[in-house]
């Protein structure tokens, strides 16, 4: 298909798809920036919350152990046959 267009042809669909990637490079790069902002507004709020963003994996581990240990609690008060009523 390309050896039956004219250069000038040939020119003007190579324009067309340097514009297509020119347009996307810039939307994407567009997306980090918001993205950037996005990480730095998510790292404040942790930082306002006493926890250091390198940290979150631990205390987000540290507070499931602490559900499930007062889910247990709850859990523990409640007559087993009630329990299974509901399938716990």
């Amino acid at each position: 298909m390309m050896a039956d267009m004219t250069i000038e042809k040939r020119v003007q669909l190579t324009e067309e798809a340097l514009n297509i990637a020119r347009n996307e490079r810039n939307r994407a790069e567009a997306q980090v920036t918001v993205l950037e902002k996005e990480l730095q507004v998510q790292e404040n709020k942790a930082r306002e919350l006493g926890v250091e963003p390198q940290n979150l994996d631990q205390e987000i581990k540290k507070i499931r152990v602490e559900i499930a240990t007062l889910f247990k609690q709850v859990t523990d008060c409640i007559p087993p046959e009630y329990l299974a009523k509901v399938g716990l």
